[in-house]
Order: structure tokens, then C-alpha cells, then sequence
């Protein structure tokens, strides 16, 4: 797709418009989580901001939250839509997401992304699941539900290897796992990252299936234990109580800004319908 396709029947968003779309959709997700009784917690950039900015990275077109996982599964059970019809959850599994983790989209829009299927502008939605009550026992978890992230990319043929011998493991991989379908593999690595599920968090926790083997993802359980509101643009939102240890994780030194051509934003293009 090129900046000159415009969708039938839409017109494309300006930087501040998708914006307000994506604020507009977590003050939605706000409100329906405290009537439910469902913990969230902003994530990633979006944290990053409401700390470093007090609301969007200037240069970020995204958003980003977290749920423990059995209030990420109550929510997915229980989102509606709204009556207007604008806003539905995804799972990893549902037809039109193409990630292990969930998305909620505004569908009264439309995000063309290269090499992915159209979806409307959406807020990721991740997972915290157990990994381990010792940072060992979290790595090697970590390890495990990663072959099956990297099995799922070498299915799908995505080069992977950088020497003669890795690509032609790869290879070898594809051709042997080719038959398994894209979903499956979703929801098989959807399926071990909730492995040490329990009641209680474990000490260490993270967003275990967001992306291949991360030591930045093995975070302290007692950081998500209660939430705090943070200014974001005009409104607050939910933020781990531990937030602070969580960017420092994530990021290292998270209130310096990365280099001026760093800069820059990475989702797309957009457009909402007329």
C-alpha cells in the first residue's frame, strides 16, 4: 500500500486526529474496567509517557496496556461492543489479529501496516503472566515459550539466520513445519505462556509471549500488585504501583530521550471513515 491509497468511503487521519482516536478508546477501556472490576495497567511507550510526558511521546502513534492474566481473559470474555459498534477486542486467535497478544480496535477506522492485513487503529493489550519464583526458574520459562515463538516465525519462513548454517536450519524448519497454520501456532504460544498460571502473582512476572526471548520482560510480581492513577493528556489512567522500577527495567534510563532520528513513528498508515 502506498500514502496515495485512501479506502473507499474514509480520509486519512492527521497525526493529531489519530491521537485523540487512540485517547478516546482508552478512556473507554478505563471506564469499562473500573465498572467491571478489571485491573489494567498502562505499558511499554504509553507508561513511558505518562511519566515522561505527562501524556503521548510526541513522536508515538500507539498505545499500549497490560492486565494480569485473569483479568485479561475476564475482559476479553466480557467487552462489547459499544452501541455505536466502534470498538471490539481481538484475541490473538480472532480472525484479523495477527499477534500472540490481544488488540482492541476502533472500527470505525482503518491502520494499513506493510506486509499485514488492514485492521482499525488499536491499543495492544498484553498479558502478565507468572514466570518463576526465582529469576533462574524465569529465564528458563522465558526460553521455553520462546522456541515457540521463533517455531512460528520459521513456519511462516522469516529470515531468521545471518550464516550459511542458520539459514539452512531454517530452511529445513520451514519446510517442516509449513502445514502448521499461523493460528495454531498463536494459540500454542498462547497456551504455554499461561503455564504457571495461579491466583496470586509469583515474584517474577512479564509480558511473556509480546516478543522473542526478552530478559527486560522478567519483572517483580509486587510492582503490579495495586495501581495508581498518572496524569496522561487530559485525562488519568491506571499505572503499575511499581511503575517506576518497571520503565527502569524496560528501558534503563527511561527520562532521557533516545537520538533525534530515534524519533520517529512506526504504525502505518491511517485513515477513519467519512
Amino acid at each position: 500500500m502506498t500514502a496515495d491509497f485512501i479506502p473507499e468511503g474514509c480520509r486519512p487521519l492527521s497525526e493529531g486526529e489519530n491521537k485523540q482516536v487512540l485517547l478516546d478508546m482508552l478512556k473507554y477501556i478505563h471506564e469499562f474496567c473500573v465498572r467491571n472490576e478489571i485491573r489494567y495497567f498502562m505499558y511499554f511507550g504509553t507508561l513511558l509517557g505518562a511519566v515522561r510526558h505527562h501524556g503521548f511521546i510526541p513522536w508515538d502513534d500507539d498505545m499500549d496496556i497490560c492486565m494480569p492474566r485473569r483479568d485479561y481473559e475476564k475482559f476479553l470474555r466480557l467487552f462489547p461492543h459499544d452501541d455505536s459498534g466502534r470498538y471490539k477486542a481481538l484475541s490473538g486467535q480472532d480472525p484479523g489479529n495477527y499477534t500472540t497478544f490481544a488488540k482492541i480496535v476502533d472500527t470505525n477506522t482503518v491502520l494499513i501496516e506493510p506486509g499485514r492485513p488492514p485492521i482499525g487503529i488499536n491499543i495492544d493489550l498484553f498479558p502478565i503472566d507468572n514466570e518463576g519464583q526465582t529469576l533462574l526458574g524465569a529465564k528458563l520459562f522465558l526460553q521455553f515459550v520462546n522456541v515457540f515463538i521463533y517455531l512460528r516465525r520459521f513456519a511462516a519462513g522469516r529470515k531468521l539466520g545471518r550464516t550459511p548454517f542458520r539459514r539452512a536450519v531454517r530452511e529445513v524448519l520451514h519446510v517442516l513445519l509449513r502445514g502448521i497454520s499461523d493460528p495454531v501456532w498463536i494459540k500454542w504460544t498462547d497456551a504455554v505462556s499461561r503455564l504457571r498460571r495461579r491466583k496470586t502473582m509469583m515474584r517474577y512476572v512479564g509480558a511473556v509471549n509480546a516478543s522473542a526471548y526478552n530478559p527486560r520482560q522478567i519483572l517483580r510480581g509486587e510492582w503490579f500488585q495495586d495501581a495508581i492513577l498518572l496524569d496522561f493528556e487530559d485525562s488519568r489512567f491506571f499505572a503499575p504501583c511499581g511503575y517506576a522500577k518497571v520503565l527502569e527495567t524496560i528501558y534503563v534510563n527511561y527520562m532521557d530521550l533516545p537520538a533525534v532520528e530515534n524519533r520517529k513513528g512506526r504504525h502505518g498508515l491511517r485513515w477513519i471513515k467519512a
